[in-house]
């Protein structure tokens, strides 16, 4: 009888480790899936893409805090309140991931600074 009460109390503790463990690793995974690679400054240039990499898509270059030359494409990169990541002068905060190609122009020659990453999430100020 004693067995069989060690026996299921073992059991039970195994899959209560099991339990506890996944939920303190999912979340630990969904915090590291974040982007370590952010931006932020002031919007001092805003160029459209009309070639690549669709309708709709454009590059800015942000100056201040963390600066560089980013891709915004509608559908894939997320806008936050006042949506006004498209006017030159206001201060942006974002984050990105590495890699992004944008053409411009009659012959569709690359932008000009390339950018440096696609704009994953971006936030704007009034």
């Amino acid at each position: 009888m004693q067995k069989k009460y060690l026996f299921r109390t073992f059991v039970i503790l195994i899959l209560l480790t099991f339990v506890f463990v996944g939920v303190f690793y999912h979340k630990q995974k969904e915090v590291q899936s974040q982007s370590p690679l952010v931006f932020g400054g002031k919007i001092t240039f805003w160029q459209e893409c009309s070639c690549t990499p669709g309708p709709g898509s454009f590059v800015i270059t942000i100056t201040g805090t963390n600066p560089g030359t980013f891709l915004f494409l509608p559908g894939r990169s997320i806008p936050f309140r006042e949506y006004q990541h498209a006017r030159i002068g206001v201060w942006a905060l974002g984050n990105y991931t590495p890699g992004a190609v944008c053409l411009t122009g009659k012959f569709c020659i690359p932008a000009t600074p390339p950018p440096i990453g696609t704009i994953h999430q971006i936030g704007t100020s009034f």
